[in-house]
């Protein structure tokens, strides 16, 4: 995939300032905002290009990754998330995530978290939302918007603030802990006013979820794996778990079998509103050694002969 050059689009140098970042992006705002130019195609691509160019360059994480890792510079997060360098036998084996769907709006759980806030005037559902929808759905309002949130599991564990930008407004929404993709918030007459005036339309924000590197969800479930030695899974032991409030020790039962699945109450998902939380499911996974010595082997030939 090719590199986006964020300076190109925003017509600046690499080692431009924050403030010439900031003019340039207001700059560009003003003459491609889709308010300025109705129904062209061209304007609304370009502004979501240098809305997303802002978006990182504007932040001094995210600028630093984007010139050391170009288009990849996103992985970084996953790269931070574990120290894939300190994984042993006992530690997890990364599997792919998925997200559970939730239907229905949010609007009585967040409506009353979301604030808004004065700042430098800038354009777009930046920052922390992306993908701005072309056209309204069956129901909605012609001036409502509708583009996603992307958080992260570990996000939705702790609960986090995020932030864009509309038109002048700094606009800051409290996501709770416990919170699903596919969830939607709506921010009532916070979008934008239709050409005739009237009443702001709604701004609604679908939570999408990054991949975690070693966890599951699972509605309020979370689920993983962790690799044990043969002789552990046999007669028995400690384990480490990672969670996503640090390791703990598990105890595994003598014989536990491949593939067995072992619960952790109370280490899954903690649940809107509520002071619940899910359970975490941890599938074994037996490791056997490809090559043992010859103390070894001769230890289990007379295990194995005692047993026939």
């Amino acid at each position: 995939m090719a590199t986006k050059d964020y300076y190109k689009i925003l017509g600046i140098d690499s080692d431009a300032t924050e403030k010439e970042i900031k003019a340039a992006y207001r700059r560009l705002a003003r003459k491609y905002h889709p308010d300025v130019n109705p129904g062209d195609r061209y304007a609304e691509n370009r502004f979501k290009e240098i809305s997303e160019a802002y978006s990182v360059l504007s932040d001094r994480d995210k600028r630093t990754y984007y010139n050391q890792m170009g288009s990849m510079w996103e992985n970084k997060d996953f790269a931070d998330s574990y120290n894939w360098a300190n994984f042993n036998a006992n530690d997890f084996q990364s599997v792919p995530t998925e997200s559970v769907e939730f239907g229905g709006d949010l609007e009585d759980v967040l409506g009353d978290m979301f604030t808004g806030k004065d700042a430098d005037g800038r354009f777009d559902l930046g920052g922390d939302t992306h993908t701005q929808k072309d056209r309204p759905r069956a129901g909605r309002k012609p001036n409502d918007i509708e583009t996603e949130m992307i958080i992260t599991l570990d996000e939705a564990y702790h609960g986090v603030k995020k932030y864009f930008f509309l038109g002048d407004k700094r606009l800051e929404v409290n996501i709770p802990k416990g919170v699903k993709a596919g969830q939607k918030i709506r921010l009532p007459k916070k979008g934008t006013r239709s050409r005739t005036g009237g009443e702001r339309g709604d701004i609604l924000l679908t939570i999408k979820m990054k991949p975690h590197n070693f966890l599951v969800r699972d509605g309020n479930d979370l689920r993983t794996e962790v690799r044990v030695d043969y002789l552990t899974a046999l007669l028995g032991g400690d384990v480490p778990v990672n969670t996503l409030t640090g390791r703990i020790t598990m105890r595994l039962p003598a014989g536990t079998q491949n593939g067995s699945e072992l619960r952790v109450v109370g280490k899954g998902m903690p649940m809107v509103k509520s002071e619940r939380f899910g359970n975490l499911y941890v599938r074994i996974a037996i490791v056997i050694p490809k090559n043992i010595s010859d103390d070894e082997q001769e230890l289990l030939e007379k295990i194995r002969s005692k047993r026939i």
